[in-house]
């Protein structure tokens, strides 16, 4: 064992073979100097040669900006995208809650005894719960129409983070929501019998700070600027003006409604008091 160590040696033992670097000697950085082995510029390549090449692409800035701005207004539709599937799940679980009530069966919350409520007051107060979730089911299909008015590129300046539009809309959201939650707990006071009349009225004014409708004036000069900017969107600025005119009308009819009272419900419950 010792003979083959002394005969093979410990430098062959793996069969590697040393790295050769190129010495200091070897290297020049000054301005036109070569090696003197290198191979020159019009010989042939051979096929072990790196033809990987570096180029400096010249883009301009206003391209650029423009590629920005759609990506962040692209993030800002997927934002509104999921804000709007989220709404829509949250409006049918209402309609459900608003259905059992209807029929008597009380949901998650209510007494085991799910007593409908027979009472004209009650009876009143629900009917009115339905036509509050019709006109939350309006706006929410004229949110959806605004979705498709927004699928071309040529509208997406609009909604910008900054623009007065995605300002607007993450703020109807937010409103819609809120009114959501309140009248999902109206509609579980209803079935219990006690509805809690002061904290939905206090629910339905805080939630209205996030209805922006003091924007409505910039929306429309926004648009009809990105109109004036190029004749060929004129034609999608019009659809998407349209879309938007559609929620700005439910949108201030759903608020009309709900700064209403309750029907017979709430009317009998502000004499009392």
């Amino acid at each position: 064992m010792q003979d083959d160590r002394a005969t093979y040696g410990t430098a062959k033992r793996h069969g590697f073979q040393p790295l050769l670097l190129a010495t200091p000697k070897t290297l020049s950085f000054a301005p036109g100097a070569r090696d003197a082995k290198a191979r020159p510029d019009d010989a042939p390549r051979r096929r072990s040669d790196s033809h990987v090449r570096l180029r400096v692409v010249d883009v301009a800035p206003s391209k650029l900006a423009g590629n920005v701005e759609w990506l962040e207004a692209q993030d800002l539709l997927d934002e509104l995208c999921e804000d709007q599937l989220t709404l829509t799940m949250k409006l049918a679980c209402l309609e459900r809650t608003t259905l059992d009530l209807s029929r008597g069966r009380a949901g998650a919350g209510a007494p085991p005894s799910g007593a409908r409520p027979h009472a004209a007051p009650a009876a009143a107060a629900l009917r009115s719960l339905e036509a509050r979730v019709r006109d939350l089911g309006d706006v929410r299909d004229a949110l959806a129409v605004l979705h498709l008015a927004a699928v071309s590129r040529n509208v997406q300046p609009a909604f910008l983070p900054d623009a007065p539009l995605a300002e607007y809309l993450r703020g109807a959201y937010a409103w819609l929501f809120a009114v959501v939650r309140a009248l999902e707990h109206l509609a579980l006071g209803l079935c219990a019998k006690e509805p809690d009349w002061a904290t939905y009225r206090w629910r339905i004014e805080e939630a209205k700070n996030f209805h922006f409708d003091e924007l409505e004036g910039e929306i429309a000069a926004s648009l009809g600027a990105l109109a004036s900017l190029d004749r060929g969107v004129d034609v999608v600025v019009t659809q998407l003006a349209a879309a938007v005119e559609l929620v700005l009308e439910d949108a201030r009819a759903l608020e009309a409604r709900l700064d209403e009272r309750f029907a017979v419900a709430e009317a009998s419950r502000a004499t009392s008091e």
